[in-house]
């Protein structure tokens, strides 16, 4: 948390008060930090431990579907949407780019489902980050997600984009190695008496049962 703290800080120099700065890091970040912030996305409390609870519950599927829909937005983007985005001038977000084209209803609408989109997908992040900083730090699940909301609006005020770039590069190395680190563990720890499979959501078919 004071890494991301201190990086997110960091880059208020690199806006330079600049609108094209804070919205899209003046459209000047490098292919590997693009790479790092898209996969640490996949480093949160939805993605990793929603999917191990949901996969661990029901069913492989159930917890695969996130990362599986996920992935394919991100490489249909990158294949279909990212070049005509960039080459877009004057524009800082996804809704001026589709009010060029569909005009203001459009841009309204798109609009108002980016927004709520990205509550849930937050208030998802915010809960996780707040029971972890609750049972490190002994204080009330509330407390904490007030805490970690107080942190991560600090530094993303701060620096806009590149913010949340830079701290996704930390985060995400930390992340990954964690999960890697877990899943060796847990594998060479494993106990003979493990869980029974999974029972997959009642009346579900699922694509390995189809054949």
């Amino acid at each position: 948390m004071v890494i991301s703290f201190l990086i997110g800080f960091a880059t208020l120099f690199m806006v330079q008060g600049e609108a094209e700065n804070f919205f899209v890091a003046g459209k000047s970040l490098n292919l590997w930090i693009i790479v790092f912030t898209l996969g640490a996305q996949s480093i949160d409390s939805n993605a990793i431990l929603g999917n191990a609870d949901l996969s661990y519950k029901y069913h492989f599927y159930d917890g695969a579907a996130l990362p599986i829909g996920l992935g394919l937005s991100l490489i249909l983007n990158g294949l279909f949407l990212a070049r005509h985005i960039n080459a877009e001038t004057n524009v800082l977000t996804l809704p001026d780019v589709l009010a060029r084209r569909y005009g203001k209803i459009v841009e309204v609408l798109v609009s108002i489902a980016t927004i709520c989109s990205f509550m849930m997908l937050l208030a998802g992040n915010l809960v996780g980050m707040g029971v972890i900083l609750a049972y490190v730090w002994g204080i009330t699940v509330q407390s904490a997600i007030w805490t970690a909301a107080t942190i991560v609006w600090a530094y993303t005020v701060t620096g806009g984009l590149f913010s949340v770039a830079y701290t996704d590069v930390a985060q995400g190395a930390i992340g990954w190695s964690g999960c890697a680190i877990t899943a060796f563990y847990l594998i060479a720890n494993s106990e003979p008496n493990a869980p029974p499979p999974s029972i997959g959501s009642p009346g579900y078919i699922y694509p390995d049962a189809i054949g």
